[in-house]
């Protein structure tokens, strides 16, 4: 079963990039995660379109300096590269992250904007520092997820709050222009981000549901070698009867996985259409 290692608290986040211990951490922890990728790309199932724009992001920086040093042909002045992903909940925007990352054979640094959009003013501009010195210094990935929390349409400041998140912005994006690495963003309400930030990104990938026949390949996925499947186990089945997104899919594999351990049985079709039941309520609520 893929898995995603999240160490979630701000000190050793610190710790890593060689911050002193004694130093004062104020942000809180859920909002900065460290990941140690394990996906790579054959585990993340895209359709072509999405998977050409991965590949090109790919090329960028592995051929970065071929082009625009050796062949003097200059695309912008940033230092590095920059992408937007979009699209719904669980289609693929972080593991796809993951896997680049994996690639590149860094660590990938989450950063939840919609949590700085809603407190911890103050410190924002500090923090923020904290994270691109340490993405520089080891050249990690920077994931900034819910984009539309700092960069949606702003018609006008009608609040402190406003004017604050308006300064986060102005850092943020001057911070972004001159990070030698590379930074995506992703949101699931694409319309919802102004148009003039939406040019500054070098790529902008938009993320769609899986088909059927990507959904069964995920299917197959989801369970290791190692899992025993009951032999009414349908992958075909699955593909075609639930639409669901890569996320869903790997949680209900886990979630029928658990219960088999639980009952010490195979995992039988009835626990993963049970698990598909369970998922969907929950994603209703």
């Amino acid at each position: 079963m893929l898995k995603l290692k999240f160490a979630l608290t701000t000190l050793s986040f610190a710790l890593a990039f060689g911050l002193a211990a004694s130093q004062e951490v104020t942000q809180p922890p859920e909002i900065i995660q460290k990941i140690s990728p394990e996906l790579a790309y054959a585990d993340v199932i895209l359709n072509p379109n999405i998977k050409e724009g991965i590949q090109s992001i790919a090329a960028r920086i592995a051929h970065r300096e071929t082009v625009e040093e050796t062949w003097k042909m200059r695309g912008h002045f940033r230092p590095g590269t920059t992408a937007l992903f979009t699209g719904p909940s669980g289609t693929g925007k972080t593991f796809s992250a993951e896997a680049m990352a994996n690639d590149l054979g860094v660590e990938l640094l989450y950063l939840d904007l919609s949590l700085l959009a809603t407190g911890y003013i103050g410190e924002t501009e500090k923090n923020l520092a904290r994270l691109f010195d340490g993405a520089t210094a080891t050249g990690a990935v920077l994931f900034f997820d819910e984009a539309d929390a700092l960069f949606g349409k702003r018609t006008q400041v009608q609040s402190s709050n406003d004017r604050f998140a308006n300064l986060e912005v102005s850092y943020l994006l001057q911070r972004i222009e001159t990070h030698p690495g590379l930074v995506i963003m992703s949101t699931n309400r694409s319309v919802d981000i102004d148009s003039a930030f939406r040019r500054r990104f070098d790529f902008i990938i938009d993320f769609v549901f899986p088909d059927a026949n990507q959904r069964l390949q995920i299917w197959r996925r989801a369970f290791s070698s190692e899992t025993p499947l009951s032999a009414d186990v349908d992958f075909e089945v699955l593909a075609e009867r639930f639409e669901l997104t890569h996320a869903d899919i790997h949680a209900i594999a886990l979630y029928a996985a658990y219960n088999a351990a639980d009952l010490g049985s195979d995992v039988t079709m009835a626990m993963i259409t049970q698990a598909v039941r369970r998922r969907t309520r929950l994603s209703e609520r």
